[in-house]
């Protein structure tokens, strides 16, 4: 029997102290979640008074994404009348029209190539303009989102040339 006593305090005391040793975690565990919801509240800030500062850029941005739209659009209503001009000219028999359109054809398979390096590069610089956003560096996120601003000025005017090229095939068909 003493020995069930004695192992019954041993297992006792040994319980105890494990539970004191978990009641002093949770005030340091209290600090933690303190220092960290303060660290999120300055990045918030932080982030917030990027975005205060990019604001302009980032109106821009969205206004040439808007247009670029726009012209899509028109390019697939253009592509739908080829469609059609290209199929009345193969059973009409114009083969003279249906070579000079194949030659700027030709030009616009460059033009796409270029259209997309230069999507490929914009998709690039937003990734990075994103992971310098995350690090807080405000230089660096001016100086990409000007660059965006470039690339998509240049991505506007080359989808303006293609929009010119079809119109181009859509007068050599007609």
């Amino acid at each position: 029997m003493k020995k069930i006593f004695v192992m019954l305090l041993v297992g006792i005391m040994v319980f105890a102290s494990v539970g004191s040793a978990f009641a002093v975690e949770p005030a340091n565990d209290q600090m933690k979640t303190e220092q960290r919801k303060a660290m999120r509240e300055e990045r918030k800030t932080d982030r917030l008074e990027m975005l205060k500062a990019l604001q302009d850029e980032i109106h821009q941005i969205n206004e040439l994404r808007m247009e670029r739209l726009d012209v899509r659009g028109e390019i697939i209503g253009k592509h739908d009348l080829l469609l059609d001009l290209y199929i009345t000219a193969k059973e009409n028999g114009n083969d003279a029209a249906l070579m000079a359109a194949k030659e700027v054809r030709v030009q616009l398979k460059g033009l796409n190539d270029e259209l997309q390096a230069l999507h490929e590069q914009i998709k690039t610089t937003r990734q990075l303009l994103k992971e310098a956003k995350q690090n807080g560096e405000t230089d660096q996120v001016e100086l990409l989102a000007g660059e965006i601003i470039s690339l998509g000025n240049e991505m506007n005017n080359k989808l303006e040339d293609k929009v010119g090229l079809l119109d181009e095939i859509i007068d050599i068909l007609s």
